[in-house]
């Protein structure tokens, strides 16, 4: 019989032994939470038929397929991709899908369920078809997840017939040993607790507070790295209904503290924000420029690399792959900590606004501009950056640098 590689922390091996139907693994991110969830399903009887839910099918293929089959492997027997069924050497049957559309998940009589990831699912409909599906033995449900605020599974949390088992990100001894304090010193207190900690937080009252983000007129300090950034979060629409072209900038002080200024934003065609990009290039030849790359907005990069007064910028095509309150984390962290101020000017006053509401406020195009500038000084988590360098440009070429 094939061994497992690594042996359970004491959260998971908890986890792993209670005998309840319906169990939740609630961890801070790199808990093991996702491990525990893949041992799960290679532990129930042969031949059980086992559904695997993830809320999307980027997470189901990027995350939860690919730790199930680092943990899996010595146990299974074939896997068919186009199919998204695998077979362990004991007969069990493992459906992968996804809840991005709950009624799909109706049919299949199955004998066991682990929904990965349950917090990024929206409501509780995938969770309550899934149970209805649990006609055959050993009849059991389990979930893992990072919690996000006070949510359906914040709710079931709280059910009686329900066993909870919650881990620290520090419970995974397998992780660097400087990983969790990297991680917090990036996060708010709450959202440490959230994120780390694995706990229930209530972060609808938003990610800032007003007295972290000072409008002061002082100078602005000498950047660190002898470089300022500038990140352009694009949205070419004049409709009243869209979200605004935001840019903001920021400087980092040697002692840590970060500064936001020229913040603007606006509502125009794509060559009037064009002008403006290449405009504001010119003004501030200390600035490192990034754009953001997504939702078609390539072509808008490519424009830009053939001019040749942004050479001198370090245009950089960014492309966020994690949601913004997690890329606006490192930013607030530094708020709370008292190193954050906003260079008072035209729109100093919407950007703090929109802080105090971010997420939940009507626009948050300012705040974004700020964390993906601030996320170009630091590498921040959920940010991939793409340089040019300067052979690439004469070569009417991109690299690719992670």
């Amino acid at each position: 019989m094939a061994r497992l590689i690594a042996a359970p922390h004491k959260i998971q091996n908890d986890f792993l032994l209670d005998p309840a139907r319906l169990r939740l693994f609630v961890g801070g991110i790199g808990s093991g939470k996702t491990w525990a969830g893949a041992i799960e399903v290679i532990r129930q009887p042969a031949g059980t038929r086992v559904m695997v839910v993830a809320p999307t099918y980027r997470v189901l293929k990027d995350a939860t397929l690919p730790a199930f089959m680092e943990a899996a492997q010595p146990f299974v027997s074939s896997h068919r991709r186009a199919e998204l069924t695998t077979t362990l050497i004991n007969g069990t049957e493992i459906l992968w899908r996804t809840a991005t559309e709950p009624d799909r998940l109706r049919g299949p009589n199955l004998g066991a369920i682990w929904i990965d990831e349950a917090a990024m699912i929206r409501s509780a409909e995938a969770f309550e078809i899934l149970v209805g599906r649990l006609r055959l033995n050993p009849g059991r449900l389990w979930a893992t997840t990072t919690p996000k605020g006070f949510n359906w599974l914040h709710d079931l949390a709280q059910d009686s017939a329900v066993s909870v088992f919650h881990a620290s990100t520090k419970d995974n001894t397998a992780l660097p040993p400087d990983f969790y304090n990297f991680v917090e010193g990036r996060y708010t207190t709450e959202l440490a607790q959230q994120e780390l900690e694995g706990k229930f937080v209530d972060l609808s009252g938003g990610l800032f507070k007003r007295a972290w983000l000072p409008i002061l007129s002082n100078n602005l300090p000498i950047p660190a790295s002898g470089k300022r950034y500038r990140f352009w979060d694009l949205a070419v629409s004049t409709k009243t209904s869209a979200d605004y072209t935001a840019t903001a900038r920021i400087t980092v002080a040697a002692d840590g503290t970060v500064v936001i200024d020229g913040c603007w934003q606006g509502k125009a065609p794509w060559p009037t924000i064009k002008k403006r990009i290449i405009d504001t290039a010119n003004s501030e030849p200390d600035t490192i420029v990034g754009v953001e790359t997504i939702a078609g907005f390539e072509v808008a990069f490519a424009e830009l690399v053939q001019e040749p007064t942004m050479a001198a910028s370090g245009l950089r095509s960014i492309k966020p792959s994690r949601d913004k309150a997690t890329r606006a984390a490192p930013l607030a962290a530094r708020g709370e900590q008292g190193k954050v101020w906003v260079k008072d000017g035209p729109f100093a006053e919407a950007f703090v606004g929109q802080a105090v509401t971010f997420p939940h406020g009507d626009h948050d195009d300012l705040v974004d501009a700020a964390s993906g500038a601030l996320g170009m000084t630091i590498g921040s988590i959920g940010q991939r950056v793409r340089v040019q360098t300067a052979k690439d440009r004469a070569r009417n070429r991109r690299t690719v640098e992670w």
